[in-house]
């Protein structure tokens, strides 16, 4: 889940983007990540994944190794620019707007998935300190792993910072460039029953 600030409608993006855009979607495709809402607005796709490990979640949500989770990816060319003549403060409130209404849809998505039904955790790997805090707000926790990752994932994980690097060229084309390469990594976990109980059906009952 990078922390990439994608494009407006507006912007005209020139040629040379089509091509990152392209091989993201390649990427994307040949490792099963899919768009969950045709929503204009949705800043999220999502990837079926497993487990590898156990986890304990703080509402008392138990995951083992095998057990099926959901990834969420973020969908960059949904997200607002950063740059786009918003302030910080702006951006991050339309970012947070962006970020709780398409757990919405994950939770109706969810609801309204059948074969999904086992899936009990919501997974999301964010590498933007700002973007942690966001996550936190949503119920989202950080289930801490100091272990040093191998050779092969960092290696991996180089890769897709280059990727990182030239999607966040992309998107903000028009507006500031990317003033970071290597990230710090985190991943953060969210229970389906928190998802459905904040963001499902019940939780909009109860807001009207």
């Amino acid at each position: 889940m990078s922390g990439v600030a994608g494009t407006l409608p507006a912007v005209t993006r020139p040629l040379w983007t089509k091509l990152i855009f392209a091989i993201d979607g390649c990427l994307q495709r040949q490792t099963g990540v899919f768009e969950y809402s045709d929503a204009p607005d949705c800043i999220f796709r999502a990837q079926l994944n497993r487990l590898s490990g156990n986890i304990l979640l703080a509402d008392g949500t138990r995951g083992h190794p095998g057990d099926r989770i959901i990834d969420l990816h973020f969908w960059n060319e949904q997200i607002p620019v950063q740059g786009a003549g918003l302030s910080s403060l702006a951006w991050g409130c339309r970012f947070n707007r962006g970020f709780a209404k398409s757990l919405r849809m994950l939770a109706e998505f969810l609801e309204n998935t059948a074969e999904l039904a086992d899936v009990t955790i919501v997974r999301a790997e964010i590498n933007l300190e700002m973007l942690d805090r966001i996550a936190e707000r949503h119920g989202f926790e950080s289930i801490g792993n100091f272990a040093a990752p191998p050779i092969a994932k960092r290696v991996h994980e180089f890769g897709e910072n280059i990727l990182f690097w030239m999607l966040e060229m992309a998107c903000n084309c028009n507006g500031a460039r990317p003033k970071q390469f290597w990230r710090h990594r985190k991943l953060f976990y969210l229970s389906r029953r928190t998802l459905d109980g904040d963001f499902g059906n019940r939780a909009e009952i109860e807001l009207h």
